[in-house]
């Protein structure tokens, strides 16, 4: 009688997933933070003449992000502001930006693939949590901003929310921050929300040489108390806070480091010479949101 010869089937490792599939990322800050600029920017990255960002495609891939890239290259990019973004009664009325983002690492054969789908919040939301009595519209915007979130993007300017010193101005994004993660924790999606702190408006030439660190040279220096009251291990999983510098005009060049924006008389800021435009830091908050893992050039 012959024997069959068996063998035992092959056991392969799982792929690993190659999407990063993000539900909701939340653009918070105050007014005139740069929120809309920098959503408008991450659609034109292709654009861009750092070098990081050649490793990245981005593709609007709704309407809005659509009608945002578009403005972007008619506005900003030829020296016209964009209009700030108006607070709706209604928080599900807001333009809501959908963006394919794919990364190629030399460590994957295949590009990280990021969809992003994020909401740009006007300032007057951020500015609200401080009003007593609160405006009715406040819950629904919490409640909004809470919905499915993955990650939040808060841009903390270092200029003033109002005429306020600076002590002042690092007191109130404190107590914004707090009320804000008390409504997560009692939402219960604080565990797994991962807060990208952002100093915007970061048009400084020590940033590129990556001199400076933004944890250590921005925040501790101009918002000492929000850090230390982020920094808090029993107010947060530490894991899920990171601290990052972004501008989204960048400087004329490599060889000179003065900001590549041009201010007018109404404080809004444009870019000033499009074919030096050298963003910084665009990629990185919503790499590590989507990974647990910065990029290793913080220009990225």
């Amino acid at each position: 009688m012959s024997t069959v010869k068996t063998t035992k089937p092959t056991l392969t490792s799982p792929k690993k997933r190659t999407v990063q599939d993000i539900k909701k990322i939340y653009v918070l800050g105050p007014q005139a933070s740069g929120k809309t600029t920098y959503l408008s920017a991450l659609a034109l990255l292709l654009k861009s003449q750092n070098p990081n960002h050649k490793l990245v495609t981005v593709t609007a891939q709704s309407d809005d992000a659509i009608a945002l890239e578009q403005d972007g290259k008619s506005q900003w990019m030829n020296q016209t502001p964009l209009l700030p973004t108006d607070l709706a009664i209604d928080p599900s009325h807001l333009p809501e930006y959908k963006f394919l983002i794919e990364v190629s690492n030399y460590l994957r054969s295949n590009p990280l693939k990021i969809i992003l789908t994020a909401k740009d919040y006007g300032g007057e939301f951020f500015q609200d949590l401080l009003q007593y009595p609160q405006p009715p519209r406040l819950k629904s915007y919490l409640r909004d901003c809470m919905n499915a979130a993955t990650g939040w993007i808060i841009m903390l300017p270092d200029f003033s929310l109002t005429n306020l010193d600076a002590d002042d101005i690092d007191s109130e994004y404190q107590d914004i921050l707090q009320i804000l993660i008390r409504e997560a924790k009692q939402k219960d999606i604080l565990r797994d929300l991962r807060l990208a702190i952002v100093m915007s408006k970061c048009e400084r030439g020590e940033l590129w040489p990556s001199r400076w660190e933004p944890e250590r040279d921005l925040f501790k220096v101009r918002l000492p108390k929000t850090t230390e009251f982020l920094r808090k291990p029993s107010l947060i999983p530490q894991s899920n806070v990171s601290f990052f510098a972004l501008s989204s005009f960048g400087v004329l060049g490599h060889n000179d480091p003065r900001p590549n924006r041009y201010t007018q008389g109404n404080g809004s800021a444009v870019l000033n010479n499009r074919d030096s435009w050298l963003p910084h830091g665009l990629i990185n908050p919503l790499y590590w949101i989507a990974t647990g893992n910065k990029w290793k050039n913080p220009s990225f």
